[in-house]
């Protein structure tokens, strides 16, 4: 009897150098990008914090909510800008920051969403214990790439991340805790140097330093875990994955 191929395994230490890498070659636009779609969403953030609670309490809280919901949109856009720039990266190309924010841009509601759908149920799941959300959110890590790559309607995208993370849920789970273990030790390096600094130029110039970093590096690990997960999934290749992008625009990025 002939023995059944087991289900190939993500590389952790493959998809952090593939990110690296990402990032290497392309600091400049993806960072101008961070800036603009993470960057700005947080200093208005640590402006709103600054004038409302200095100005008396927590009556501000829903305007906090709307900014809140303002960063999770903004950073889907993010994410779908660039995974557009890192499958073109990785077929040896280079895309603009203007390509990059166009494909974003133009998924706009779709990525409202999709963010809206999955942070409500996320947030429900944390509140069970915390574990069911954590499953929920390494099940469906990839589902804003698959929508942008795949162009398919948001409610398929969530099963087709379930379909693409299935056996590697521990290893993507893995990758979470090391992205999270990053942030807070930059969060509490920066925190250490600037702990004498005045509360709004924390809020405002330092938060947003730390929103740009983590979003830049959490968006790129999104999207090159999905290039991963299609290669050792289904044999399919960035050049593959650039097609759809290609038959959306009618020419290659």
């Amino acid at each position: 009897m002939t023995a059944m191929a087991q289900p190939a395994e993500l590389d952790i230490g493959g998809v952090i150098r593939d990110i690296i890498g990402v990032l290497r070659r392309n600091l400049t636009p993806f960072l101008l990008l961070a800036a603009i779609l993470v960057g700005i969403p947080s200093v208005l953030t640590g402006l709103a914090q600054t004038m409302y609670l200095g100005a008396g309490g927590w009556s501000h809280l829903p305007s906090f909510a709307f900014a809140g919901l303002i960063r999770l949109v903004a950073s889907l856009i993010l994410q779908a800008a660039l995974i557009y720039g890192a499958v073109t990266d990785l077929n040896g190309r280079r895309a603009s920051v203007s390509q990059c924010l166009s494909v974003g841009l133009n998924d706009f509601l779709p990525l409202f969403g999709i963010g809206l759908l999955a942070g409500i149920a996320i947030c429900i799941g944390l509140m069970f214990l915390i574990v069911p959300g954590v499953i929920l959110a390494v099940m469906w890590c990839v589902a804003v790439p698959a929508f942008v790559a795949e162009r398919m309607p948001v409610m398929e995208s969530f099963g087709r991340s379930v379909r693409l993370t299935e056996g590697n849920r521990w290893r993507i789970f893995a990758l979470f805790v090391i992205f999270a273990l990053a942030s807070a030790v930059l969060s509490a390096v920066v925190g250490a140097v600037t702990v004498f600094a005045p509360f709004a130029f924390r809020a405002v110039v330092v938060q947003p330093i730390v929103a740009v970093i983590t979003g830049l590096v959490g968006a790129t690990g999104a999207a090159v875990l999905y290039v991963e997960l299609r290669r050792i999934k289904e044999g399919v290749d960035p050049a593959r994955i650039a097609t759809g992008f290609e038959a959306k625009d009618g020419a290659a990025p």
